[in-house]
């Protein structure tokens, strides 16, 4: 019967003439021996560098940029850095910037095509009317996506262009760049991430850092 000493110098005389055969590190082509010559380049890389300043000692000073370093992923961290914004969920509050929307665009649109438009008196308060906002556009969009998607199932810029062109029977013209990050949010596919990007060429909208960013 095999008892767990046998079982030691059963295996440690395999191990033995293993090594005797392949040598006592990894066979080559093994993920071993790269990562063994990583770690001597790495030291040689930190002898070197004490070279450096030794030779120049204004390599050891802190400055700015030691400090934000420091600040971003150093012990203190948690203690000064600002932490990372949480996006505010707004599904229960569609129905309120729905509304607020519907009744400006509902009013300009029944004075813009009344009979008596022609009128001048008409024509001055449809130029006083104030028409949503952009901002008011991008709230918009962002509650029907937090009411009706998920974060890993958006709902699409198919269903979100279709509730502002038909539901709210908004221009494409009223759009700026915060309704077209919002709408970057609502993107399934990057084909249609694509699709925003020729949408905002096409009403001359500069295509910014932070539009990309949002993908």
């Amino acid at each position: 019967k095999s008892t767990r000493k046998k079982k030691k110098a059963y295996h440690r005389k395999r191990r033995e003439v293993w090594q005797e055969k392949v040598g006592k590190h990894s066979a080559p082509g093994s993920t071993a021996g790269p990562r063994r010559q990583l770690d001597e380049e790495r030291r040689q890389d930190y002898l070197n560098w004490d070279n450096i300043t030794k030779e120049n000692p204004e390599e050891l000073e802190y400055d700015f940029s030691d400090a934000m370093l420091d600040d971003l992923i150093g012990n203190t961290a948690e203690l000064s850095s600002t932490r990372t914004p949480e996006p505010i969920y707004l599904g229960h509050k569609h129905e309120f910037y729905y509304d607020r929307i519907a009744n400006k665009t509902g009013l300009y649109n029944q004075l813009e095509f009344e009979d008596e438009i022609s009128k001048e008196s008409d024509h001055e308060l449809i130029d006083s009317f104030e028409l949503p906002t952009d901002h008011d556009i991008s709230l918009v969009v962002r509650s029907f996506r937090d009411r009706y998607g998920t974060k890993h199932r958006p709902i699409g810029i198919a269903k979100a262009l279709e509730h502002l062109l038909k539901d709210l029977k908004l221009q494409v013209a009223s759009f700026g760049e915060k309704t077209y990050t919002s709408l970057l949010s609502c993107c399934s596919t990057p084909k249609e991430a694509r699709r925003i990007f020729r949408l905002m060429q096409e009403n001359h909208h500069e295509i910014s850092e932070y539009s990309w960013s949002i993908l």
